[in-house]
């Protein structure tokens, strides 16, 4: 792919200290325990899911009311074709947010590494990788459903499409 014809999306990984981070972060290995994407190059406004359902995220204007820790960005390298799928992708995802919803037993059912997918309802990590599976640049071996936060940086590193990664851009 031309460097001139692709666009760039970005995923960011992020460790936060809540009940429920904490309980992500210890059953997935000690790591991210949020994920989120975004269109573009800057990092200030991100899609990804949460207790409170789809999210449109602005992580560097919260950092000092939520406790966060180490992040890391993705920058991905993708098609105009592919950067217009995933930009129609999540804006159904803000026309439908209503009726959208986080999925408890989705994050569940993760750890039990039964892929299942339930309408409507979704957990960061499986949201991120269900917008990457839009595309052909990004190669996924799992189902969106089985993926944590955790296990997203061995993936993104090894995609032939990754053009730089931010250590802490947050």
């Amino acid at each position: 792919m031309e460097k001139s014809d692709s666009k760039i999306i970005t995923v960011l990984l992020t460790r936060y200290y809540d009940k429920v981070s904490n309980f992500i972060y210890y059953i997935t290995g000690r790591g991210y325990t949020h994920a989120s994407i975004s269109l573009g190059e800057g990092e200030d406004c991100f899609y990804s899911f949460n207790f409170k359902g789809f999210r449109i995220e602005h992580p560097g204007k919260h950092r000092e009311k939520v406790k966060m820790g180490e992040s890391v960005a993705y920058r991905l390298a993708v098609t105009e074709e592919e950067y217009e799928r995933i930009s129609h992708y999540i804006e159904k995802m803000k026309e439908n947010s209503a009726v959208l919803s986080y999925s408890s037993f989705g994050v569940f059912l993760c750890m039990l590494r039964i892929p299942f997918k339930m309408k409507n309802r979704y957990f960061c990590s499986q949201f991120v990788a269900e917008t990457l599976q839009q595309t052909k640049s990004v190669q996924l071996r799992k189902k969106a459903s089985l993926y944590f936060p955790n296990e997203l940086p061995k993936v993104l590193e090894r995609q032939s499409c990754l053009r730089e990664i931010l250590y802490n851009p947050i």
